[in-house]
């Protein structure tokens, strides 16, 4: 497999983190700002690859994902008709691609940090790449990208590696995220030491990556 990815950090860190970007891409928002963050944060080797190219909707925004200021609320059905032309075999080799360059940086324990799309993709990889030991999901879409590719959150939840933090925004379904939520207790059962989940009630799905700066309970959040 081959990826194009933004990476951040010093290799030979034995730390390493998978940075997932939500539908607008590697190179949206904050997401580049999250990823230097992070590596330097937390001492790790970040990676924050290209998956959502093979097309990007209208151009994407830098080659990937959804244009710049596309109004997903009004747009969710070109949304899932644009993804449907996603399955997960698209995404697969590249994200065992960016795990196997984590790999020869030296990375010896890895953690997934998804945003909406990008927490779908995580949990995928966790599943699937054994030096994974924890995740964390803000604002995610694992429900939804499950439903597109035919298969199943709750069973997905029961296969992640580790414990995982849970941050839904105030207009993600509870039922599913929340800390009586479906998903969060099928990681909880296995992880019930670590898993972990906050919500963040007053801030809008994508508030991560695109939330404004100068809102004041955004900086609080």
């Amino acid at each position: 497999g081959c990826v194009k990815l933004y990476q951040s950090g010093a290799p030979g860190t034995a730390a390493g983190i998978l940075l997932v970007s939500d539908l607008w891409g590697w190179n949206s928002g904050r997401a580049r700002r999250v990823a230097d963050y992070l590596a330097k944060a937390l001492n790790a080797f970040v990676v924050l690859p290209r998956l959502l190219d093979s097309p990007a909707l209208d151009g994407g925004t830098d080659g990937d994902g959804l244009p710049p200021g596309f109004d997903a609320g009004g747009g969710r059905r070109e949304i899932r008709v644009w993804l449907m032309k996603y399955v997960w075999q698209t995404f697969k080799p590249k994200l065992e691609a960016a795990a196997v360059h984590l790999r020869n940086q030296g990375v010896k324990r890895m953690a997934g940090v998804g945003c909406g799309f990008g927490a779908w993709a995580a949990c995928k990889t966790s599943e699937m790449v054994s030096e994974f030991v924890c995740n964390v999901l803000m604002y995610p879409s694992v429900h939804f990208m499950e439903e597109l590719t035919d298969g199943d959150h709750l069973r997905l939840a029961g296969r992640l590696r580790g414990p995982a933090l849970f941050m839904p925004a105030g207009d993600d379904p509870g039922e599913i995220y929340g800390p009586e939520g479906a998903m969060f207790e099928a990681v909880h059962r296995n992880s019930p030491g670590d898993t972990e989940c906050e919500p963040f009630p007053a801030m809008a799905h994508g508030w991560v990556l695109r939330g404004d700066e100068n809102d004041p309970s955004m900086r609080q959040a």
